[in-house]
């Protein structure tokens, strides 16, 4: 049962104890409350957008996030390298973001103020396998769509 009133924010909610479980003590109540949103939309990008298989082992591929140092980014680097077995390539402008997505796992960062292209080849990449936007799409279609390996590789999320 969800309370929902249109003029006052509720307290409590009731809901059925299979889809609810306890806060990790070092999360805020505001952290652990976003969690599910940002694991389930970078899940969904990775798992079921891209079709990208699970794998216990490093593979081959390589994957592009786009605003690595965002919520589902953040989210995106570490799945994409613990569950699917990819490298890592995110993207981020700023010291603190580009620190935070070397800290989380990506192989590499470069910065989306700047042409992608150019810096996935200083990189040693023409193409990557996978593309994981979480950022303008607008800003960036033009390079996505030549900067993918398979065209239908690329998710979007703005």
């Amino acid at each position: 049962l969800w309370l929902i009133h249109i003029f006052h924010a509720i307290h409590y909610f009731s809901s059925h104890n299979r889809i609810v479980g306890r806060k990790p003590k070092n999360l805020s109540w505001e952290q652990a409350a976003a969690e599910p949103l940002t694991l389930l939309t970078a899940w969904e990008g990775l798992a079921e957008g891209l079709a990208i298989p699970f794998s216990s082992t490093p593979t081959n591929k390589t994957i592009l996030i786009i605003n690595g140092g965002g919520g589902v980014g953040t989210i995106g680097i570490q799945l994409a390298k613990k569950r699917h077995g990819l490298k890592v390539i995110a993207t981020a402008s700023r010291p603190e973001t580009i620190e935070l997505c070397k800290k989380l796992g990506a192989d590499a960062v470069i910065d989306h103020r700047k042409p992608l292209r150019d810096q996935l080849k200083e990189l040693g990449h023409d193409t990557v396998d996978f593309i994981l936007n979480c950022h303008e799409a607008d800003e960036h279609w033009d390079q996505l769509k030549v900067g993918c390996r398979y065209k239908s590789n690329i998710e979007l999320f703005h």
